[in-house]
């Protein structure tokens, strides 16, 4: 498994989780730049966006909370089980976990034209009554860094660059505040690169 680089952000542009609202039990629907087209700084380019936006529809909002820190990078363990097949466990207590949902409804996903890229827009809650001290944090901020995980079937190597044309959603980190995101100016992104025999895995945050 790679693991995400803990490293200082490089200034202005990068990604964002934004509160919306609040709600009578106290959750926050949130907004989320997840993805976008185009080279990011791991040298990954997400092709055919406008098709496979949607299947970010249902998927969790993940956050680790390693010795108390709010927020992490892509915090997962990999093993081999007694077949021989790479999985992933999220049983460690530094591991993430769900606080939150995209909302299973198509008026959730939409895409967006910036700067000649096109975004992947996500709308979802937080759940503040098991999460309170990472609900206050974005209170209190306004926005964190997020990054994506996608599941990538079908990519080829052009040149230094890995063009993933397959791919769908499986999730969103919310990042740590030294996690550096692949993708500068996304609302949610991070991509470390985990690979099993039938899938790959791809977390958009910046790593060496």
């Amino acid at each position: 498994m790679a693991v995400t680089t803990l490293i200082k952000r490089k200034g202005p542009g990068v990604g964002s989780l934004r509160v919306l609202s609040q709600d009578s039990d106290l959750n926050y629907e949130v907004e989320l730049d997840v993805l976008r087209s185009g080279v990011n700084r791991n040298k990954w380019d997400y092709r055919n966006v406008d098709r496979y936006a949607n299947t970010f529809l249902g998927t969790p909002i993940l956050c680790a909370f390693p010795e108390g820190q709010i927020g992490d990078g892509h915090n997962m363990r990999e093993y081999k089980d007694s077949d021989g097949n790479t999985r992933y466990s999220f049983l460690s207590p530094t591991a993430e976990r769900i606080v939150g949902t995209i909302y299973d409804d198509p008026s959730a996903i939409r895409t967006e034209e910036r700067d000649g890229e096109t975004w992947v827009i996500a709308k979802g809650k937080l759940w503040r009554f098991y999460n309170p001290e990472l609900v206050d944090k974005i209170a209190r901020q306004g926005r964190m860094e997020v990054s994506a995980e996608t599941d990538v079937s079908g990519s080829y190597r052009d040149g230094d660059v890995d063009v993933f044309e397959t791919w769908k959603g499986l999730g969103i980190t919310i990042l740590g505040d030294l996690v550096d995101p692949a993708v500068p100016g996304a609302n949610i992104k991070a991509f470390a690169a985990l690979k099993e025999r039938f899938i790959q895995l791809k977390a958009a945050s910046h790593h060496n």
